[in-house]
């Protein structure tokens, strides 16, 4: 299996939001795009960012082996950022050579670290409620 092949196995989640919405964190980075944008432009623009293994939006993107496992974890985290966000889209899409940049020789490492990493999660959260049922029971 070729490296390219090996990459194009990878999976990333990122998020679409309007430009209004963005957070804090993110303003300084969009502040000199904001100055040339009028409100009206604001409310419809939307802005592409990544979400992180603890599902928050950050700039870089995280690896994750498994298309499965990537659209488990959206799910697990999509409503918890449509209640902060209203107008957030969240996605899972194949990694591109662009995402690589710099990290291209530990990718695989860090999505199989990802992969492992939710699966806790998920598993985690997966007991807590069978034991809840089996209490409220």
């Amino acid at each position: 299996m070729t490296k390219d092949r090996i990459f194009k196995d990878l999976f990333t989640i990122e998020a679409s939001i309007i430009c209004n919405e963005l957070p804090k964190n993110f303003a300084y980075i969009w502040s000199e795009f904001h100055r040339f944008l009028s409100d009206e432009k604001l409310n419809t623009n939307r802005i592409t960012i990544n979400i992180s293994i603890n599902s928050r939006l950050q700039s870089k993107c995280i690896f994750i082996r498994t298309q499965q496992v990537a659209l488990i974890f959206k799910r697990s985290i999509e409503d918890k950022h449509k209640k902060k966000y209203p107008s957030i889209q969240i996605n899972v899409r194949p990694v591109v050579s662009f995402d690589l940049d710099y990290r291209r020789k530990k990718a695989l490492d860090e999505a199989n670290e990802n992969n492992i990493k939710i699966e806790k999660m998920i598993s985690t959260i997966y007991f807590f409620l069978i034991r809840l049922s089996e209490i409220s029971s």
